[in-house]
């Protein structure tokens, strides 16, 4: 991917351009950007003239996408103890929230109706939808994703069933070993934070159900935990706000929404890595942040109600 934009034929044009209009020609006639945040005249009218002229045909597009996940644009989980302790330390330090190796939750990626899918894709808000499972780390990257699975299950349903559960659960993604946590003496696991519809387990924490009162320890571990589990909802909202074709039903099957999915995934990684592309990507604003104790919630939770994960 980075050769490919090196190899670009358009100079001057920021990273984001080149990505969102090559991705704009996968899928036809759908934006994945916003033409007019593009500040180039000249720029802007050479996309506009190349809308139609596709850079894969139709029957190339499923190779172009398959090809990617046998590349290093995939999300790469985590793999061993060393990498999961990284994430795990950078989550103490950014949101004051140890042992946390991850926020997962879902997203409804909305379909035009498929054909001869009955209800399977109907979800609970009457629409159609496949559901993008994903885990994100404190620097809002995805470092695991399934996509996919039919709308009409609740995200802690599509969790059980995706991949991830299941090396969590054989114990085959090498979770560092229990340890105490900081002043404690109690061994405590390595834990994945999600909210109250994923199920409660050894390697999930979820917030305390009911009201609590100020001050006590259940009050503020539900506000810690869901200050930290923040970051998936903030990562749902920047891919959104940037790619809009994620704002309205796909004219696709599920099969080619999936791929559109994780080709966003893969670019919504990318343009996170250098300082140059975040900067572009997710402008000052974007992100959550605390001020005096407080979090003063960016743009990208903002623009969906506080709540990304459902659009």
């Amino acid at each position: 991917m980075e050769k490919g934009l090196k190899d670009a034929t358009c100079t001057g044009t920021a990273e984001l351009e080149r990505v969102g209009v090559t991705v704009n020609g996968l899928i036809m006639d759908t934006w994945l950007i916003n033409v007019s945040d593009i500040g180039d005249m000249e720029w802007k009218v050479l996309i506009l003239r190349k809308v139609d002229e596709v850079t894969f045909k139709k029957q190339d597009e499923a190779h172009h996408f398959q090809r990617m996940y046998h590349m290093s644009l995939l999300p790469p989980v985590p793999s061993s103890t060393e990498e999961w302790k990284e994430i795990s330390k950078r989550f103490e330090e950014v949101w004051n929230f140890p042992h946390c190796v991850g926020a997962v939750d879902g997203k409804h990626v909305l379909l035009q109706a498929p054909m001869k899918s009955g209800s399977d894709f109907f979800n609970y808000k009457s629409q159609y939808s496949i559901v993008l499972m994903a885990v994100v780390d404190v620097d809002y990257n995805f470092t695991f994703v399934d996509i996919g699975c039919q709308g009409r299950i609740s995200d802690g349903g599509v969790f059980k069933r995706c991949d991830l559960y299941q090396k969590i659960a054989n114990g085959t993604l090498n979770f560092p070993q229990n340890s105490p946590l900081p002043g404690r003496t109690k061994q405590t696991p390595y834990v994945l934070i999600g909210d109250a519809v994923f199920p409660l387990c050894d390697y999930l924490i979820k917030p305390y159900s009911g009201n609590h009162e100020r001050g006590s320890m259940k009050r503020i571990f539900n506000y810690r935990l869901s200050r930290a589990r923040r970051v998936v909802e903030n990562a749902f909202g920047i891919a959104s706000s940037v790619f809009r074709v994620l704002r309205k039903p796909m004219l696709l099957e599920p099969e080619k929404a999936q791929l559109i999915v994780m080709t966003i995934v893969c670019l919504h990684n990318f343009l996170r890595k250098s300082r140059t592309s975040r900067n572009v990507y997710t402008p000052p604003g974007s992100l959550d942040e605390e001020v005096n104790g407080h979090i003063v919630p960016g743009s990208a939770g903002l623009e969906f109600g506080f709540n990304a994960s459902h659009i």
